[in-house]
């Protein structure tokens, strides 16, 4: 793992608070986000071909890349 790499290798729920200049990356997620209840999480999605190419599209619009969750180890 590099400098550039967060990932939390511990059993415990982790935070991580993310500040990023110029705004309007605030859009990307509330167009891929589903809002909950303070506390509570989602499930992982199911990343099937037409999610990941929804995914693509979207990260694209935004100037962003998505890897795959094996992409670190």
């Amino acid at each position: 793992m590099d400098n550039n790499d967060f990932k939390n290798e511990t059993d415990i729920t982790a935070h991580l608070w993310c500040v990023v200049v110029p705004a309007g990356l605030e859009k990307f997620f509330q167009e891929i986000g589903t809002p909950v209840a303070a506390g509570t999480f989602l499930p992982p999605p199911t990343m099937d071909e037409a999610a990941q190419q929804w995914m693509q599209e979207i990260t694209r619009k935004y100037g962003q890349e998505v890897y795959p969750p094996d992409y670190i180890d």
